[in-house]
C-alpha cells in the first residue's frame, strides 16, 4: 500500500517490477485510510449517512459502537466518583473540606 499521492514517485528494483508484473505480489495506491480497512478486512468501511450514522456491519459502524459503549464505561466510573464527593459550601467552593 502506498499514498496514491506517491505513485508517480515510486522507484523500484527492476526484479521488484518483474515480480508484480508475474504476480507474486501487488502495490496498491490508496486515496484513504477507509480503503486501507477494506483492502486489509475485506469489509466495507461504509460512507457516514446524512444522519451522521455509518451502514450496519461496516467497519466504521463497529468502530463508532465500540467507542460509544467505551464512552458509557467512561462516564458510568464518573458518575459513581461524583456520588462520594461531598457537596460544595460558602467556606469550601470547590467541596473539598477535608476536616
Amino acid at each position: 500500500m502506498v499514498p496514491a499521492a506517491n505513485l508517480s514517485h515510486l522507484m523500484l528494483r527492476h526484479d521488484v517490477i518483474d515480480a508484480v508484473a508475474a504476480g507474486h505480489f501487488s502495490i496498491y495506491p490508496l486515496e484513504t485510510a477507509d480503503q486501507a480497512i477494506e483492502l486489509l478486512t475485506g469489509v466495507s468501511a461504509g460512507e457516514m449517512d446524512d444522519q451522521g450514522s455509518f451502514p450496519e456491519g461496516s467497519v466504521n459502524r463497529l468502530i463508532g459502537d465500540r467507542l460509544s459503549k467505551l464512552a458509557a464505561i467512561r462516564r458510568s466510573y464518573g458518575r459513581s466518583e461524583d456520588e462520594g464527593k461531598q457537596t460544595a459550601s460558602a467556606d469550601d467552593p470547590a467541596g473539598q473540606d477535608k476536616s
